[in-house]
């Protein structure tokens, strides 16, 4: 029996015993995911109607929360004995979460008609209704239940207390991705039910959510139960956010084919293989007939939501280096333009800051030479006159409505290939760079270049080998805030090498040579594992203290990619095309 009673709080579904059995099948999908709720048997105590929301989904508040309360029956034959006697088990109870949002157009959900037409009869506190028995719990759960977020987190509302403690940090949450839809009339329904809790009778319950609290860097997982598990094999857990890496730039193998258009790769960090994507190239050329897309040379981040590319060497003319100024978002199978950049330039450095408190994407230095534009004007003139090439010391920057404004701060002098680092709220360091990008393993500037609050100060000098050579990478260690990774410059010294700066210390030491040069690192969610890719087909984890390793098995890009630019994108943002 299924009953539906108003406790002055909220609307809550109660259901009799089922010995061991569950009407909400999601966990038994749950029992074969590796490292999830394994394969014990969970009772289904109850589901209790939030609303609002008690979380969100990409910053989605939902309109209402349905939440299916259960508990492992390994630790009692009743949810307050699981609670008096493992409140200190993070298998002890699960929660299985729905997100509804109000359709639009408003129309009514009819598999939720059979327990609304209930609530009119517990509109009073402390009222219960005897609802159909012959309504499956499951006909509440989305259309997929088969993507779904998960993580250790404590319950939400008070009265399940153990020793005095309430809220308790005893729940395995699982939120489906897609959101349910209720029409505005049902949603309103529950607007209508009455609290007397307060001591003033007839009021509504207005709002029963907990507010939304820190994340208290707590893993948040992903699984989608079909991407991860295609040969019916166990599946495995995916850690949410970025965890795709797409590489662009030309392929390297031969002089013959370095112009050709090429298709990016995307390289799934957890299945270890890779697919060519929508080719940037083809997104950038003027002419379906001629070989004038960019090749190399482009600026790539994953920003404000969107994997970005700007920029980039299209081809020469003669002595003339034709640069472009687009930039566009890869969109699954195609790339969106969007606002050019105010210069057009290649192997500018680009990095997402804070700046006061606003996320921008920060571009600065780069090689500013001749548009399509710019060269038809001076064809006739000079075309055999070759020009000197200067590097730029302009910053510009790229707000979350992908709008471009110019920084009130330039570089203390003119760099391209270098890279840039967010070391705190308030620091951005500027690393390595060659003062032309014709000549990249010309003499670079000796120094870090540290801006803070406006102000620049020089960092400690740089190894010999960096001195040399552009296109490198670096990052700032999750795990220890005061070292820089930075190196694998594509110039200088053969082999080129990885170091560490320590800030504190202001020193720099070396970590390990390179197996690539033109090097773009990537953190992975879990910060544990920063993939480096660069101008070969294979791909590689890093640690700051013991170097390099190549990814076991055999998980390399489809082609090998030549002055490559990478960027870490949330998984699937990209559409396959083989």
């Amino acid at each position: 029996m299924v009953y539906l009673t108003n406790d002055g709080r909220r609307a809550v579904l109660t259901i009799d015993p089922q010995g061991g059995t569950s009407n909400a099948p999601l966990l038994v999908q749950l029992t074969e995911v590796e490292g999830s709720i394994q394969s014990d048997l969970w009772e289904l105590h109850s589901v209790h109607f939030h609303w609002k929301g008690e979380h969100q989904i990409e910053s989605t508040e939902a309109e209402m929360e349905i939440q299916f309360i259960h508990f492992n029956l390994k630790y009692g034959v009743s949810l307050q004995d699981v609670i008096d006697d493992a409140s200190d088990q993070n298998d002890a109870i699960a929660i299985v979460s729905i997100m509804v949002d109000e359709a639009s157009p408003s129309i009514n959900n009819d598999a939720y008609e059979v327990f609304l037409n209930s609530l009119r009869r517990v509109y009073a506190t402390d009222e219960s209704s005897e609802t159909s028995s012959k309504a499956p719990l499951n006909t509440l759960f989305p259309t997929d239940t088969l993507k779904f977020y998960s993580y250790s987190g404590s319950w939400t509302t008070p009265e399940h207390v153990n020793n005095g403690q309430a809220c308790l940090e005893m729940v395995k949450w699982f939120i489906f991705e897609e959101f349910v839809e209720l029409s505005a009339c049902q949603i309103s329904r529950f607007y209508n039910m009455l609290t007397d809790t307060s001591g003033t009778p007839d009021q509504t319950i207005d709002a029963n959510n907990r507010p939304l609290q820190d994340l208290n860097s707590r893993p948040i997982i992903h699984a989608d139960l079909i991407d991860d598990c295609p040969d019916g094999s166990t599946c495995n857990w995916v850690p949410t956010g970025l965890q795709d890496v797409i590489v662009l730039g030309g392929a390297s193998t031969s002089v013959e084919d370095f112009y050709l258009p090429r298709n990016p790769d995307s390289f799934d960090y957890i299945s270890k293989t890779s697919c060519g994507i929508a080719s940037y190239f083809e997104f950038t050329a003027r002419d379906e007939t001629m070989q004038d897309g960019v090749y190399d040379g482009m600026i790539c981040n994953y920003v404000h939501g969107k994997a970005i590319c700007c920029g980039g060497r299209m081809g020469n003319m003669g002595p003339r280096w034709l640069v472009q100024d687009d930039c566009g978002y890869l969109e699954g199978a195609n790339w969106v333009s969007f606002d050019e950049m105010p210069e057009a330039l290649y192997y500018a450095s680009a990095a997402p800051v804070i700046i006061d408190g606003v996320n921008y994407w920060m571009v600065s230095g780069g090689d500013s030479k001749y548009t399509l534009a710019r060269f038809a004007r001076i064809f006739f003139d000079d075309f055999f006159v070759d020009q000197e090439r200067v590097a730029q010391t302009t910053m510009y920057l790229l707000d979350d409505s992908l709008v471009w404004s110019t920084s009130g701060t330039a570089l203390l002098e003119p760099m391209v290939g270098h890279c840039t680092v967010q070391i705190n709220d308030d620091t951005i360091a500027f690393i390595g760079g060659v003062t032309s990008a014709t000549n990249i393993n010309a003499e670079t500037r000796s120094q870090i270049y540290v801006l803070t609050n406006g102000a620049w100060s020089y960092g400690p000098d740089l190894p010999a080998d960096v001195e040399r050579g552009g296109n490198l990478g670096c990052y700032l260690v999750p795990d220890d805030e005061n070292l820089v990774v930075f190196g694998c410059a594509q110039g200088g010294s053969n082999p080129a090498k990885a170091y560490v700066w320590d800030i504190a210390n202001n020193s720099t030491s070396e970590v390990a040579e390179c197996p690539i040069k033109s090097v773009d690192f990537h953190i992975l969610d879990d910060n544990s594992t920063i993939v480096a890719t660069g101008s070969n087909r294979n791909i590689y984890s890093f640690d700051h203290s013991s170097g390099f390793t190549r990814l076991a098995g055999n998980p390399r890009l489809t082609l090998a990619h030549g002055s490559p630019r990478a960027m870490l994108v949330p998984r699937q943002t990209a559409t396959c095309n083989n």
